[in-house]
């Protein structure tokens, strides 16, 4: 089932803290792929005064995307304990195919 997600410092200040003790832990690992490590380097963050924290833009022009989705992606691991139960051999059976 779909499961919104909305983009706010709830759902993310726990999970941009999850990925950044994951990265400085050395137990991150992705593709070194140079539009995500050019999206990853335009995150800035600056604490409330809960220490809650949420993705900025560095620039106007920076993109995002691409963490945004990983932040939301922890959110939703970090909600369900890591421990998912759905079924999702229609998925894996039937997957949804992109090509460019």
């Amino acid at each position: 089932p779909l499961v919104e997600v909305p983009q706010t410092v709830r759902n993310f200040s726990e999970a941009m803290k999850e990925v950044e003790a994951l990265v400085y832990g050395g137990r991150f690992h992705h593709s070194d792929h140079p539009v995500m490590n050019w999206m990853m380097s335009n995150v800035t963050v600056k604490p409330d005064r809960n220490e809650n924290i949420f993705p900025n833009k560095s620039t106007p022009e920076a993109k995002i995307d691409g963490p945004a989705a990983l932040f939301t992606a922890m959110s939703r691991v970090l909600v369900n304990g890591g421990n998912d139960q759905q079924d999702l051999s229609g998925f894996f059976n039937n997957p949804i195919m992109v090509g460019f």
